[in-house]
C-alpha cells in the first residue's frame, strides 16, 4: 500500500501520531531563527569548556611558537574577538531583516517563510554569536600573576582557537551579505519555493505505474456501495450502518499535517473514518474533522474522539509540509503582486508562470485519487481525498490570468503553459485546460483593441517576451 511520506514509518497509531508531532517539531525548528544558533552556542558552551581543559592538561608541555602570548595580549585578543563578532552578529541579523522586508514588499508575505528557513543565513548567524560567547569563555579563566592563586594562566590554544574563529566569522559575515543579494533576486526565491514543492509532490503524490490496487481508488470505477465514496449523510435514519460520528476540531487554524495511520489505527474493529477537513484547510473550533462510522458507543467515544484529533496538526499558519496548494498559491501570488499596478514587472512574473508551468507539468502525470488505508482483510478504515486537477490548474493559472490580462508577455507564456500542458495530460484531465484557453481568449479579445496587439497575444511564446 502507498500512503505519504509522514505515515511510511507508522506502523501504529502512536507511531502516527509521534511522525505528526515530529514533522511539526521539525518545521518550526527549520522557520526559526533561534533553533540552529541554539545549537551553535551550546557547542561554544562544550568547545570553551573542553579547550581550556585541554590548555589546563598540557600546561607542561611545549608548544608551537605562534601560540605564545602574555595575560595582557591574550585579554585585549579576546576582548577584541569578542566585541568585533558582536557586532557582526548585528550586522547579519539586520541584513536577515531588511531581506526579509524586501522579499515580502517585493514578492508577497508568503515567501517569508522560505528566508526564516534559509539554513545558510542560520549558520551565519549561529557562528557569529557562537565566536562571541566562546571568547567570552575563555576570557574568563585567563589570570595575571598577581591574582588569584599566585600564578599566570594563559589558555593559549583556546586564544589561538578564538582567533580563528574570528576570521571564520568575519568569512561568514562577507558570505552573508554575498548571500543575501542572491536570494533577493525573483529567480532565487521562485526556485527554491519550487524544490520544495517537488520534494513535496514526489513524496506525496505517487506516479501512476506505482500505485498499487489498494492503496488510492478512482471515483469512476468505485461501487455506488461503497459508503466513503458517496456524499454521506452524519445521520441517515434509513440505514443505521450509515449512521456516523462527527470529530470536530477543538481549536481554530489551519491543518498542517495529518495521519491516515494514525487515523485507522485508533478506530474500533469494522469502523470506517473518512477525513473532512485536508491539510491546507482553515478550521475554526467545532468544524468537523472526519466523520466516522459506525458510531461508537457513548463510553468509548470521547476517547476515540480525542484519539483521532491527534492524528491532526492544527497551527497557526499555513505550511507546505502536506499542502501542495499552498506552494502553487504562493508562486501565483509572487506572479499577480508582480502584475499589480505598483509594480508592473511582468517579467518577474512570467519568471512565476515558468515554475508554475514545471509543477502543473509534474502534476499532470501524478495519481489524485482518493488515498484509502485498509486493515488487514483489504476492508477500508481511512480516506483522505485530494485536491483534483481541475484544483490545481484553476489555483495556478485563473489569478494570473486576470491580473496580467493588459499583459503581452504574460498571455503568451499562459497559451504556451496551457497548449504544453494538453499535450502531457492524460486525455480525461484536458477539459479544465479547454476551458482556460477559451477563458483566456476572451480575455485577449475584451484587453485589446488593436487586431495586430489581440494576434501577437494569442500566440503562444516559450519565452517572456517577443519573438
Amino acid at each position: 500500500m502507498t500512503t505519504n511520506s509522514s505515515d511510511r514509518s507508522a506502523l501504529s497509531p502512536d507511531g502516527g501520531r509521534v511522525s505528526i508531532w515530529w514533522g511539526t517539531f521539525v518545521e518550526r525548528f527549520r522557520t526559526s531563527l533561534f533553533g540552529v544558533p541554539a545549537l551553535w552556542i551550546a557547542a561554544a558552551v562544550l568547545g570553551s569548556y573542553a579547550s581550556t581543559r585541554l590548555d589546563q592538561a598540557g600546561t607542561g608541555w611545549e608548544l608551537p611558537g605562534f601560540l605564545d602570548t602574555t595575560v595582557a595580549s591574550a585579554r585585549s585578543i579576546l576582548a577584541a574577538v569578542s566585541s568585533g563578532t558582536i557586532t557582526a552578529a548585528s550586522v547579519v541579523f539586520s541584513l536577515t531583516l531588511v531581506s526579509i522586508q524586501l522579499s515580502t514588499s517585493a514578492y508577497s508575505s508568503r515567501v517569508l517563510r522560505s528566508f526564516l528557513r534559509d539554513r545558510f543565513q542560520q549558520h551565519m548567524i549561529g557562528v557569529v554569536t557562537a565566536t562571541f560567547l566562546y571568547s567570552l569563555l575563555v576570557l574568563r579563566e585567563v589570570r595575571g600573576p598577581l591574582e588569584e592563586g599566585g600564578d599566570a594562566y594563559i589558555p593559549r590554544f583556546s586564544v589561538f582557537i578564538a582567533v580563528v574563529f574570528a576570521t571564520v566569522a568575519v568569512l561568514a559575515l562577507i558570505a552573508s551579505i554575498s548571500h543575501t543579494a542572491q536570494q533577493l533576486r525573483v529567480s532565487s526565491v521562485t526556485r527554491e519555493l519550487t524544490d520544495e514543492l517537488i520534494t513535496l509532490i514526489h513524496n506525496r503524490l505517487p506516479e501512476p505505474s506505482s500505485t498499487r490496487p489498494d492503496s488510492r481508488v478512482t471515483l469512476a470505477s468505485a461501487s455506488v456501495a461503497d459508503p466513503q465514496l458517496e456524499p454521506h449523510e452524519v445521520e441517515d435514519p434509513d440505514d443505521a450502518s450509515f449512521r456516523g460520528a462527527v470529530v470536530t476540531a477543538d481549536r481554530r487554524g489551519w491543518v498542517q499535517q495529518l495521519s491516515l495511520a494514525a487515523l485507522s489505527g485508533c478506530l474500533p474493529e469494522g469502523s470506517t473514518v473518512r477525513v473532512e477537513a485536508m491539510a491546507g484547510d482553515y478550521v475554526m473550533h467545532g468544524s468537523p474533522l472526519a466523520v466516522v462510522w459506525p458510531a461508537p458507543d457513548a463510553d468509548s467515544a470521547p476517547a476515540i474522539q480525542s484519539a483521532l484529533r491527534g492524528a491532526f496538526s492544527i497551527g497557526a499558519e499555513r505550511t507546505m509540509q502536506q499542502d501542495i496548494s499552498f506552494g502553487i498559491m504562493t508562486l501565483e501570488d509572487v506572479a499577480v503582486k508582480a502584475l499589480s499596478p505598483g509594480v508592473n514587472d511582468p517579467t518577474t512574473a512570467v519568471q512565476a508562470i515558468d515554475q508554475l508551468h514545471d509543477l502543473l507539468r509534474r502534476l499532470a502525470g501524478r495519481e489524485l485519487a482518493p488515498e484509502v488505508r485498509r486493515d488487514g482483510d483489504g476492508r477500508w478504515r481511512a480516506l483522505l481525498r485530494h485536491p483534483s486537477w481541475d484544483d490545481f490548474v484553476a489555483l495556478g493559472v485563473d489569478e494570473v490570468r486576470l491580473s496580467g490580462r493588459t499583459s503581452l508577455q504574460t498571455n503568451r507564456r499562459l497559451r504556451f503553459l496551457l497548449n504544453d500542458l494538453m499535450r502531457v495530460a492524460p486525455p480525461e484531465r484536458r477539459n479544465i485546460l479547454h476551458t482556460e484557453l477559451a477563458l483566456l481568449d476572451e480575455s485577449v479579445e475584451e484587453a485589446f483593441a488593436q487586431p495586430e496587439d489581440r494576434r501577437m497575444a494569442a500566440r503562444p511564446s516559450a519565452r517572456g517576451h517577443g519573438d
